[in-house]
């Protein structure tokens, strides 16, 4: 701990009897863990990012509709999209028999387990 806290601060004005502001109130809240947790996970993306676009085998994340959010170079290449194919389905890529069974199992991966 370097001893730097950051708040997250908001003022506002409190009124008098008359209703005009004759005051000001404000809450102070103490992000700095918040902070910290932000910056490790950003260092944990950067580290996890480096070492899958730079790892000796494909690797290749899907969502749940099977398109693509995270190909590395060699997945890519094997993918025939050598300039990346994050966005496109096995059915863009593949003739559409392969591209039936492969999503085949991925449903049964995500059903399973």
């Amino acid at each position: 701990d370097d001893g730097v806290h950051h708040s997250l601060v908001s003022k506002f004005p409190i009124p008098g009897a008359s209703g005009a502001p004759t005051m000001i109130g404000g809450i102070a809240i103490d992000v700095t863990e918040r902070l910290q947790a932000e910056r490790a996970l950003r260092n944990s993306e950067a580290r996890f990012r480096s070492l899958t676009m730079n790892a000796p085998v494909a690797i290749f994340i899907k969502d749940v509709a099977g398109r693509y959010t995270l190909v590395n170079p060699l997945a890519s290449q094997a993918l025939g999209r050598p300039q990346g194919a994050e966005g496109f389905t096995d059915h863009d890529l593949l003739l559409q028999d392969g591209a039936d069974r492969i999503r085949a199992i991925d449903l049964q991966v995500m059903t399973s387990g």
